[in-house]
């Protein structure tokens, strides 16, 4: 009968080990602003400190946005080009596929759009997100709010056809280049999805 309770105890023991403890210490590292991603694991390029998306002071079609629509939940958020051409349509629609493939926690995540005002209104754009990709947020900023963020991490620049993570704070902490492969960003966004707890 002890040797039972022992065997049993030890069972627990060691399944809050496995599963308990590595949540637990996500939770931790990321309450305290420290990525989940390590070198071993992260396919993108990591931004370190991570990079407040409310420094750009972006703004949509009804002015100045919503903190709803930037924070909460994990976002693809996109840089469009000056003009919207085949490699940024090929680019919006990879990004709607990986937003597809979490399947189970795509509430969790949503694809955004970022472009300068003069072009948030180029025919080939507007009918892309219009027609094909409803669900895609678009923002604008201004040149000079880069050139503000740029102050609090030197060298920084948004990249156009360039791919950011936003997690759900609102911080871009994660950057794939323009021809970056899709299966990289779908990889640690997955990742980022079964171990955190947030959005």
């Amino acid at each position: 009968m002890l040797a039972g309770s022992r065997q049993r105890k030890t069972v627990w023991l060691t399944l809050f080990a496995i599963f308990i403890i590595p949540l637990m210490l996500a939770g931790l590292l990321f309450a305290k602003g420290q990525t989940l991603l390590t070198n071993t694991t992260n396919r993108g390029q990591l931004l370190t400190p991570p990079i407040d998306i409310d420094n750009f002071s972006l703004q949509s079609d009804k002015g100045t946005i919503d903190i709803s629509d930037t924070h909460g939940k994990w976002t693809l958020l996109y840089v469009s080009q000056p003009i919207c051409d085949k490699s940024c349509a090929k680019r919006l629609y990879f990004l709607k596929q990986i937003h597809i493939a979490t399947g189970k926690n795509q509430d969790r995540v949503r694809c955004a759009v970022l472009t300068t005002p003069k072009t948030a209104k180029h025919p080939t754009l507007t009918k892309l997100l219009t027609k094909r990709f409803p669900s895609f947020k678009q923002f604008y900023f201004a040149d000079q709010t880069v050139k503000q963020a740029a102050v609090k991490k030197p060298g920084f620049d948004l990249t156009p056809g360039a791919t950011y993570l936003v997690d759900p704070k609102g911080n871009l902490m994660m950057y794939y280049q323009p021809k970056s492969n899709p299966a990289d960003i779908y990889h640690d966004l997955t990742h980022l999805l079964r171990v955190s707890q947030i959005g």
